[in-house]
């Protein structure tokens, strides 16, 4: 098993105390990945943001991040996995944002996880068969 990075995780382990790395190791031995798309959000997140100081230190987070965890395209090999669950969560009536979906559909093409912040955890959950992980800070009970 692995897990998938998601933009939600990454805004919690921004606003945690701990260093991503640290929070990121007490998933121990599963493979990280996370999709360009959750590193676009974030960086635009970054762009965003007020102050060269907090713009750097988003900067200085998804470099962290990147250090521990692959970074996933996403492609024609994910294409197909995506359609089929978009079209599933439209039959449903249980639309979720589309870079979710691509979140989503890298977990499932790669047969992992995917790692999610508290704000996130209901769209997830909203894919069946996808393992959810919600992130755990340091203060809280070990994962």
């Amino acid at each position: 098993m692995g897990l998938v990075i998601d933009t939600s995780a990454v805004i919690d382990l921004q606003r945690s105390q701990t260093p991503a790395a640290d929070v990121l190791r007490r998933y121990g031995d599963e493979p990280l990945v996370i999709p360009t798309i959750v590193v676009a959000e974030v960086l635009a997140g970054a762009r965003l943001a007020p102050g060269k100081r907090r713009q750097a230190e988003i900067q200085q987070s998804v470099d962290a991040i990147l250090a521990i965890a692959l970074a996933v395209d996403f492609d024609m090999r994910l294409v197909p996995t995506w359609a089929d669950l978009f079209a599933s969560l439209e039959r449903r009536g249980t639309r979720i944002p589309s870079n979710d979906v691509i979140v989503a559909a890298t977990a499932v093409h790669l047969e992992y996880g995917v790692l999610v912040g508290a704000l996130d955890e209901v769209h997830f959950r909203r894919i069946r068969g996808l393992r959810v992980v919600p992130i755990v800070r340091m203060a809280e009970e070990p994962v």
